[in-house]
């Protein structure tokens, strides 16, 4: 049955954001679904929205996961007709430059935007995009903490990778990402520093201002640690270590990622920052040892979700 103004609240890794729920025809290209339920927020309390502004979020997971279950967009378009494939395929786009940023094609692929086949690996798990990682080779050798195999999220909205931190310890070493600049806290601090010193004076306590602003988490759930890794300094730098390839394993097929993939660049001040898309992620028991493959990888490989045979393709993106 449809719902509406009930409020709710959806917890991030690094936060939350609050609203209440609606209902209205969305339309998806030149298709128009009929009675799609949404939330329409009223607060923002995590990082990425503070940093960068966001039209909306279309969430892409399973029925098991939103709140109070609500049906997912594909899902309410296979329902309803739209779609005869139980598919939808990712494509993102590297070229920074380009007015297209990326291209989303539910109930089919876009052979213009991959090559060669895809390679199919099984969802382990409903709700998210679940995957098992093997083992992760730097330079063509193992980095031997990932012997057994390790659950993984897909996540689109995840611009990095996320992985325990002591695997991402010894690939950060490998490729020479040395010293620690978080470009995150240093655009809050310019945006809301006298927020946060009026917080801070009023007695208010830290960590209540920490989670307001949606830099930390309070209530145990899973958190990336803000803390990124440079590589260099600046893209005249010599004598750079970036000449590495690291190669992720999944479903025992090699998937290498390029430096110019896992270097993410950053403009600050008069100087581009080149930062390593590996970022440590702290999960909590019972949940254990987890990754979340972002967008670095998302984007060196056109993706096929296909919740049909439950499972997930990978092939070489054409960018």
């Amino acid at each position: 049955m449809p719902f509406f103004w009930i409020p709710c609240k959806i917890n991030y890794r690094s936060g939350s954001i609050s609203g209440f729920f609606s209902l209205d025809h969305v339309k998806v290209g030149a298709t128009n679904v009929k009675d799609q339920e949404f939330i329409e927020i009223t607060k923002e309390g995590f990082l990425p929205f503070l940093i960068a502004k966001y039209d909306e979020i279309l969430g892409l997971g399973f029925q098991e996961i939103p709140v109070e279950q609500a049906t997912p967009l594909w899902l309410n378009m296979v329902q309803q007709g739209h779609i005869s494939q139980k598919l939808f395929s990712l494509w993102l786009n590297r070229d920074l430059t380009s007015e297209l940023g990326g291209e989303i094609v539910f109930g089919g692929l876009d052979w213009r935007h991959f090559i060669g086949d895809h390679t199919y690996v099984l969802v382990t798990k409903s709700g998210y995009w679940l995957i098992e990682v093997g083992d992760i080779l730097v330079e063509n050798k193992s980095t031997g903490l990932c012997m057994n195999s390790y659950a993984a999220i897909l996540d689109s909205m995840t611009p990095i990778i996320a992985s325990p931190t002591e695997i991402v310890a010894q690939i950060n070493r490998a490729i020479g990402a040395e010293g620690i600049v978080s470009l995150e806290c240093k655009n809050v601090v310019l945006k809301y520093g006298y927020s946060l010193w009026d917080f801070l004076v009023s007695r208010v306590k830290p960590e209540i201002v920490c989670v307001d602003i949606g830099l930390c988490s309070y209530n145990g759930s899973q958190h990336v640690s803000g803390d990124l890794k440079t590589v260099v300094e600046n893209e005249t730098s010599q004598g750079s270590p970036m000449g590495e390839t690291t190669l992720y394993f999944l479903g025992n097929k090699a998937f290498p990622l390029t430096p110019e993939q896992y270097i993410l660049k950053v403009e600050e001040s008069c100087c581009i920052v080149c930062v390593s898309g590996f970022v440590a992620l702290v999960v909590p028991p019972p949940r254990g040892l987890l990754w979340v493959l972002g967008d670095t990888i998302l984007s060196a490989y056109h993706t096929v979700f296909d919740f049909g045979k439950l499972r997930v393709g990978f092939a070489k993106a054409a960018n």
